[in-house]
């Protein structure tokens, strides 16, 4: 009897080791899985984002005379994307090749373009032309309502799936709603993109719309880098009174135009 009780203590306490050694390995396991898992979400808190552009073949053929002249311009157009966890800049990488390059005028970039993220808005200066002078405004945007699509491809080796919005535009002095796709990579969960397309569930890989596409190039993360907000020092106006006053503005210089004749 001593012996089978001394067999059943021993038990116990086997028993008892091998349940405190399965804690141990799960916890082991949790750890293990968490911090990298902690440091890789850490990582995607800041950094940089080169995309390229090209315009689209099919806008190419519309464009007719000037086809040739907008291919070869689009082919030397690189943009930035700098980002931390509340703020994106994204900006025209500028030389000699961009400055009368008329391929930039149809990304609707070539002024910077800085996302508040929490506020979901993103900012921009008006375009400098005969109808406003250089950074007179900027302007605040709402972020772009999305809808996500059942579709998905494979860039640089990542399954990116679809999402189309839209984008107003002034088109023959009216006001058009202009199509926009989106690809985006929900294996880099940072919902930005470029030209303040942001709040996918997922980094943007490719941004389309009727004129050309920016195409993630290569992305580099770097938690030293400082975004420079001078655009929000601007008089800020919304994007309803900007295209008010483009359409104001616009009817007025083609009476001037319309009187010299």
């Amino acid at each position: 009897m001593l012996l089978i009780a001394v067999l059943m203590i021993l038990m116990d306490k086997k028993i008892e080791v091998v349940q405190a050694t399965s804690k141990f390995i799960n916890m082991k396991i949790f750890f293990t899985l968490l911090f990298p898992l902690l440091a890789y979400s850490q990582n995607f808190n800041n950094g940089s984002i080169v995309y390229e552009y090209k315009m689209n073949d099919s806008f190419l053929k519309e464009a007719r005379e000037l086809s040739s002249k907008l291919k070869d311009d689009s082919q030397h157009i690189t943009f930035t994307l700098d980002f931390d966890e509340d703020i994106t800049l994204f900006y025209l990488n500028e030389n000699l090749s961009t400055k009368k390059n008329l391929a930039v005028s149809f990304t609707k970039a070539r002024k910077q373009i800085l996302s508040d993220l929490k506020k979901q808005k993103f900012y921009q200066y008006t375009p400098y032309s005969v109808l406003f002078l250089e950074n007179e405004f900027t302007v605040e945007y709402n972020f772009f309502k999305w809808k996500l699509i059942d579709e998905s491809r494979i860039v640089e080796k990542k399954t990116v799936y679809k999402a189309e919005g839209e984008y107003k535009a002034l088109i023959n002095n009216k006001i058009v709603n202009q199509k926009i796709i989106a690809w985006y990579c929900p294996e880099i969960p940072i919902n930005i993109g470029p030209r303040g397309a942001n709040g996918l569930p997922g980094l943007i890989y490719i941004l389309e719309d009727r004129y050309g596409t920016f195409l993630i190039k290569n992305i580099n993360f770097n938690s030293k880098l400082v975004i420079d907000k001078i655009i929000l020092e601007n008089e800020i106006i919304s994007e309803n009174i900007f295209f008010d006053l483009l359409i104001e503005r616009r009817k007025i210089f083609d009476k001037a135009v319309e009187n010299k004749k």
